[in-house]
């Protein structure tokens, strides 16, 4: 016979026993996580992958058998973020396998196992005053259950982290019952006018028509581009330290809105490094979401995902009450600050390669008519104010970085989103 059978065979692999789950109790959980999304396709599940953030939080919720099917999984997301866009913090609520048989959230093996359809609907959540009915959870209600974050992220991969859960009312909804979303935008400083820009960006806070701040999505034709920004700030990024006008310097983009369309936050982070960039005025920015101004969307290069990050997710208090536990904190953190110190070298190896080429001579010919830096001159006319001598084929050999920079930009590539053209001579 084949090998494996019979005495002195290979051992047979065991099957594994199917999970009984006609007496398990269920528990209406939410929970809080965390993911660099620069390597997987985005969050939402699709059909052409299974790297997406839910995939792999549904996968990991299947092996550890926390969860039957997505049938019955009651299941809604807070926000759904792009391909390369990452999050602080996300939220979805699910229900999950519980060992306790009564308590906030905690469902009977009979069910029901769906979500009515009131709860789905966005009225339903906005209309609903909180009160004693949304009871939120108490410290009772998280003692004696499933450790579900070391569960789930014990075969997670280190790029997607759970925080933190808490049980919520079974009629939850996590995109709805969300009051609002919070997003960073990371830029480095390099020629911006931080000033300018925020000076625009107070011109999108409020009640606008966002039309041309975004990509339209062709699948929802009757779908309203009138958007509330709640705060719009530009400051410097947690943890920098600014030092004077250097242009190495880190600021972040801070939004928050009840809600967002497709691309929105990138497409105002274009053009806000347009006008700080000075194509463009901060009045022209604000005309962007003024119809009558603007009639026709302006071209403009969308800003990358890479440094986009969903910052956090505000519910009102009595509805959800995250508390992360120690244990499982601390290995989250330790993962987090692996992941930290591989990109602080990452970016180590970088900054000293750009230092190197700002320290080579370069070979300047007349054409290139280089302008030094107020205050500098080539190292062999240093103090004079001349040009530095050229060579028989009419070449001067200068240090890179002491040629101004506005001479470096005039050669260089337009980076995404600095260019924002309006048509017809709207906007203005």
């Amino acid at each position: 016979g084949g090998q494996g059978e019979g005495k002195g065979g290979g051992k047979k692999e065991k099957k594994a026993r199917a999970f009984d789950w006609s007496n398990s109790y269920r528990r209406q959980v939410a929970l809080q996580f965390s993911y660099v999304g620069w390597d997987h396709m985005g969050f939402a599940s699709q059909e052409s992958t299974e790297n997406t953030v839910e995939e792999h939080l549904f996968k990991a919720m299947f092996k550890t058998c926390l969860l039957e099917n997505k049938d019955r999984a009651c299941y809604s997301r807070c926000a759904r973020t792009d391909k390369g866009v990452s999050a602080m913090c996300n939220v979805v609520s699910i229900r999950l396998r519980s060992k306790r048989t009564k308590g906030l959230g905690v469902v009977p093996p009979e069910g029901p196992h769906e979500m009515s359809e009131e709860c789905k609907d966005r009225a339903y959540w906005l209309g609903r005053e909180v009160g004693e009915e949304h009871c939120g959870c108490t410290d009772e209600d998280l003692e004696e259950e499933l450790p579900y974050v070391s569960m789930i992220n014990s075969v997670l991969p280190p790029t997607i982290r759970v925080i933190a859960w808490c049980p919520v009312i079974p009629s939850f909804n996590a995109r709805f019952a969300c009051r609002a979303r919070r997003y960073h935008y990371f830029f480095v400083r390099g020629d911006l006018d931080v000033s300018s820009m925020r000076e625009a960006a107070k011109l999108l806070v409020g009640e606008h028509d966002f039309r041309h701040l975004c990509k339209v999505d062709p699948s929802k034709p009757n779908m309203t581009f009138v958007r509330r920004i709640l705060r719009f700030d530009i400051g410097p990024a947690p943890g920098s330290s600014l030092q004077g006008s250097n242009i190495n310097d880190t600021f972040v983009m801070d939004v928050e809105a009840s809600a967002f369309l497709w691309h929105q936050v990138r497409a105002m982070a274009a053009v806000l490094m347009s006008c700080g960039r000075g194509d463009i005025t901060p009045s022209q920015v604000g005309s962007i979401v003024d119809l009558s101004q603007c009639k026709a969307k302006p071209h403009y290069m969308i800003a990358t995902d890479d440094a986009l990050v969903l910052h956090s997710v505000l519910f009102p208090n009595d509805l959800v009450r995250f508390r992360p536990e120690f244990a499982a904190h601390a290995r989250t953190n330790s993962v987090v600050e692996g992941m930290c110190a591989q990109q602080c070298a990452r970016a180590a190896l970088v900054r000293g390669m750009l230092e190197g080429m700002q320290q080579r001579e370069v070979s300047v010919t007349s054409k290139d008519k280089p302008r030094h830096k107020k205050g500098q001159a080539a190292a062999s006319a240093a103090g004079s104010g001349e040009e530095p001598p050229q060579d028989r084929h009419g070449s001067s050999r200068v240090l890179f970085s002491e040629i101004a920079r506005d001479k470096v930009i005039a050669f260089a590539p337009v980076a995404a989103g600095s260019v924002v053209v309006f048509h017809d001579g709207h906007g203005g």
